[in-house]
């Protein structure tokens, strides 16, 4: 058995993840098949002597999606992405605190 990650492309939404899935544990050769929507991966386990990498994303491209073989620059990415977003939420998160204690002390001296 070996095990690859694949990016996925052309996912449009999350139920994308079951077609792909459901299409895949269909395929002879298939172990195991888990689709990631948010990150737009997928971890695939499969008999090598059936099947290999570029079978695999031969057989996704019959799907309607585009995949290709995960590189350690994806995962930086991701986690970029993450780091990012996070810093994002939380300014955002202390500007609507800010502003509603602001809020707050304007209403107590107009009254």
């Amino acid at each position: 058995m070996q095990k690859v990650i694949l990016n996925i492309s052309d996912m449009n939404c999350a139920s994308c993840t079951k077609t792909i899935e459901d299409y895949l544990k269909k395929q002879e050769g298939i172990i195991k098949a888990e689709v990631n929507f948010s990150t737009e991966s997928a971890t695939i386990k499969y008999d090598e002597n059936i099947l290999n990498e570029s079978k695999i994303i031969n057989l996704i491209s019959l799907a309607g999606y585009t995949a290709a073989k995960e590189d350690i620059n994806h995962c930086d990415q991701i986690k970029k992405i993450h780091t990012s977003t996070m810093g994002q939420l939380n300014t955002a998160y202390s500007i609507k605190i800010w502003r509603s204690k602001n809020v707050v002390r304007n209403n107590n001296r107009s009254s």
